[in-house]
């Protein structure tokens, strides 16, 4: 952009010549007072592009101080060239007040961005002005001297700024005062604040009233409040990956899962930890994202997300091995994150297509009869009657495949028969079948055993 404005500074220097030499009588150069217009334009523009810039450097930085300096000459020598009625003459004095305050001459600066925002009818010009000043007021804990100029935004031609800026004030003083003892209502009604200010003037200014929480407030200032706490990771977040800052994002969700464990809030724990596996299965690193949630829904387990957040994991690690197959440590997680969704959650829906994963793994290897004790495992964790009848008709299915064909033929049809049998009678019927197979099993040593 900079580079931009100094080239159209530069092309309409060369035409200003010409347009003074065509005067009056017209020809293909602008006329002079248009150009010389068009350059104190493009001198704003330049001075607003350098502010920015100097935003992106440290306080007190040489960098910083060396664009604000830019930015303090450039409107000097455009304001002494313009007329006191010029219309860009506001703006550029306000670019100038604001340079001053990044070059330490902040009373001046204070008092000329004060006069300018009391001087004349509300307008954008004052507006920013006034906002200017309370921006730097409030980070400099001068709270009282900001609400002294918040009514000067009271009707600005930009409504947003003023509930921006009551809202910085506000943020101010809750930081001022780290005892308070209503300190969590007060954050809930920034919060609530913050989310008004999306809600009547548009996401730009949302982005910049949760900027402004980023801030000012962190979840760690909080005793327990988990709803709360959430809602600033949630701000927090935003803002990261608004700045395509993805890693940091993940890094804050790893911070907050572990913070929210050891508070012993598990619920809270495990939704940033899904998160996290959800940004980290999106970079495609897959063993990570598995990690990122697994530990934490073992240690939960009766936790209402703690089912679905492990079966992702399980997902998770099943693409990682489509990439390493040969990967031991990884071949081996994945077979012990199957076995323990089965045992953990034996009642949980998701746990079905786990089961049917296990089934497949371990058939692959000529281990059915492993599968068959997991099973076993899984039905003797079940507390509801439906997944039990359902994994003892699968256990006893496995189990007739490893018996002799004779035995799979008397059982195969009566097992279809007892499943269409009303639940009590079903059970009943299950364990006289099961007790009937074993009196057919081949005397084969241990196997009968």
């Amino acid at each position: 952009a900079l580079r931009l404005m100094e080239e159209l500074e530069d092309d309409i220097r060369q035409r200003q010549p010409l347009a003074a030499r065509q005067g009056s009588r017209g020809g293909d150069q602008a006329p002079a007072r248009q150009l010389a217009e068009l350059m104190v334009d493009a001198g704003l523009l330049g001075c607003e592009a350098l502010l920015i810039r100097s935003r992106l450097y440290p306080d007190n930085s040489p960098d910083r101080i060396a664009a604000a300096t830019e930015v303090q000459q450039q409107a000097s020598q455009i304001l002494s060239r313009s007329s006191e009625d010029w219309d860009t003459r506001g703006p550029l004095q306000v670019a100038e007040a604001a340079a001053m305050l990044e070059l330490g001459r902040a009373q001046d600066a204070i008092a000329d961005l004060t006069e300018l925002a009391k001087k004349s009818a509300p307008s954008r010009t004052s507006g920013r002005a006034a906002s200017i000043a309370i921006e730097y007021l409030t980070s400099n804990s001068q709270t009282s001297r900001a609400r002294g100029l918040l009514p000067l935004l009271a009707d600005s031609p930009v409504p947003a700024q003023y509930a921006l800026a009551a809202l910085r004030i506000e943020l101010a003083e809750f930081k001022a005062d780290p005892k308070d003892a209503n300190r969590e209502a007060e954050l809930n009604s920034l919060l609530e604040k913050a989310r008004k200010i999306g809600h009547d003037y548009g996401p730009y200014w949302q982005n910049r009233a949760e900027a402004l929480l980023n801030d000012v407030a962190s979840s760690a200032s909080l005793g327990g409040s988990a709803k709360v706490a959430n809602e600033l990771l949630a701000v927090e977040i935003r803002q990261m990956l608004a700045a395509g800052d993805e890693l940091a994002a993940i890094d804050r969700f790893l911070q907050f899962r572990d913070n929210q464990s050891a508070a012993d809030q598990p619920e809270s724990a495990l939704d940033a930890a899904m998160k996290a596996s959800a940004l980290l299965a999106r970079r495609k690193e897959w063993q990570q994202a598995a990690e990122a949630t697994q530990s934490i829904a073992r240690s939960y387990p009766k936790a209402p997300a703690a089912a679905v957040a492990h079966a992702r994991s399980i997902f998770m690690l099943a693409q990682a091995l489509r990439e390493q197959p040969k990967q031991s440590e990884l071949r081996s997680s994945y077979e012990s994150s199957l076995r323990a969704q089965l045992e953990l959650w034996p009642d949980a829906e998701e746990t079905g297509s786990a089961q049917s994963w296990l089934e497949q793994w371990l058939s692959g290897q000529a281990r059915a009869e492993e599968f068959c004790s997991a099973l076993l495992a899984r039905f003797s964790c079940c507390q509801e009657p439906e997944f039990a009848r359902s994994v003892l008709s699968e256990w006893l299915r496995c189990t007739l495949d490893l018996s002799s064909q004779e035995v799979q033929l008397a059982c195969i049809a009566e097992l279809d028969r007892i499943e269409t049998l009303p639940q009590k009678q079903l059970i009943a019927d299950l364990y006289s079948l099961i007790a009937k197979t074993f009196q057919g099993w081949p005397e084969e040593g241990e196997a009968k055993e």
